[in-house]
């Protein structure tokens, strides 16, 4: 049986590491184990542990299984070695199977699904990854017996790295003093802030923002950097078709074919701007959207962000700056596929009150 179920929070420092990176599904990740034994044993320096780094379209992992080493090793046949850097993890245990195909309860999905779940009811941001498994009790320890294998499993949280990311973008697009400004009070903020306590600093300082930073496109920029990463995976999936096929009407007609092409939608509006690709975000929580009955329960089902979320739920006004972060999650995609500069405006936001959030992308000229 599982473990009673208990979350908690901890810092984890940076880590040396030996690992294998493999495109694959997660019962694999056993083999790449094997596989990297034979190449660290003399240099582990504790339990092995999978990052789960994204999803591909086609519904493949991006997958490494590493070890933490006690100095660099050499690097080839597939293995690198690097510092993982470390931060503020959600954490739970799992002690069972891995899977379990006639009981998905004790499976570890099923874990992960409550752990994913507590960071919701709670509006606790998770970062896109990596996400971790430790493997503390195995094979190693409990032979065949999997029901006594004990798994931790570890989640970054998002406040802390959307913080460092919105004070990089300001030192480098706006200066030392107009960050300090910005950033006022942000040293109190943690993942034990209330909601309510946290929204009010981010209204605050996206208001310091536009006060500080007339030009829009500068302040358009600093909020993209915040961001969650696109997957890598999905990128260089889409760019090799772009350079395949040669031009971006292709590539879109080709994300309209294929059926293992799950993203976003990206058209031409023959209403809008002729030089510019449309999208609308899809929705964050369909569960929550088709019991949604009112307005603002759809709205609030429709937004990814749980920074502001309660402010769609309130009807509190928070400045249309703060969704230049939404913008750029379209612009490393699209800057990951043709080059840099691509610039997305949003056209319309839920926070803002519209329906849907719908962006405007201008690709460089091919």
């Amino acid at each position: 049986m599982n473990m009673t179920f208990e979350v908690t929070r901890k810092t984890v420092g940076d880590t040396l590491v030996a690992g294998m990176r493999f495109a694959g599904q997660p019962q694999e990740v056993g083999d790449y184990f094997r596989k990297l034994v034979e190449r660290v044993k003399p240099h582990i320096a504790g339990p092995g542990f999978a990052l789960y780094h994204s999803i591909n379209p086609g519904g493949d992992h991006d997958i490494e299984a590493c070890f933490p080493v006690s100095e660099p090793v050499s690097e080839g046949d597939g293995v690198t070695c690097r510092t993982l850097p470390g931060g503020e993890m959600l954490c739970t245990f799992h002690r069972g199977p891995y899977y379990n195909p006639d009981d998905k309860e004790k499976c570890i999905g099923s874990t992960w699904g409550r752990l994913f779940g507590y960071a919701a009811e709670r509006e606790l941001g998770l970062t896109e990854g990596p996400y971790r498994e430790i493997y503390l009790e195995d094979d190693i320890q409990h032979g065949d017996d999997s029901d006594k294998y004990v798994t931790e499993i570890q989640i970054p949280l998002m406040l802390p790295v959307w913080l460092g990311r919105l004070s990089d973008g300001l030192d480098r697009h706006a200066g030392e003093d107009v960050r300090r400004e910005v950033m006022a009070g942000s040293e109190n903020l943690s993942i034990d802030t209330s909601v309510p306590e946290r929204l009010t600093w981010i209204k605050g300082a996206m208001d310091r923002l536009d006060a500080a930073v007339e030009d829009e496109r500068t302040r358009a920029r600093i909020m993209n950097g915040c961001a969650h990463i696109f997957p890598q995976m999905t990128i260089d999936l889409a760019r090799k078709e772009y350079e395949r096929l040669g031009s971006v009407d292709a590539l879109l007609q080709w994300m309209r074919d294929d059926p293992a092409w799950t993203g976003a939608t990206f058209e031409h509006d023959p209403d809008g701007d002729p030089n510019a690709l449309y999208v609308e975000k899809v929705i964050a929580n369909r569960k929550a959207y088709d019991a949604a009955t009112t307005d603002i329960e759809k709205r609030a089902a429709r937004c990814h962000c749980p920074f502001v979320r309660e402010a769609i739920r309130n009807e509190a006004k928070i400045s249309p700056t703060f969704c230049g972060c939404g913008a750029g999650w379209f612009v490393r995609f699209w800057e990951g596929i043709v080059g840099p500069p691509a610039r997305v405006d949003v056209v319309e936001s839920v926070l803002q009150g519209d329906d849907a959030c719908r962006f405007a992308i201008y690709l460089p000229k091919e």
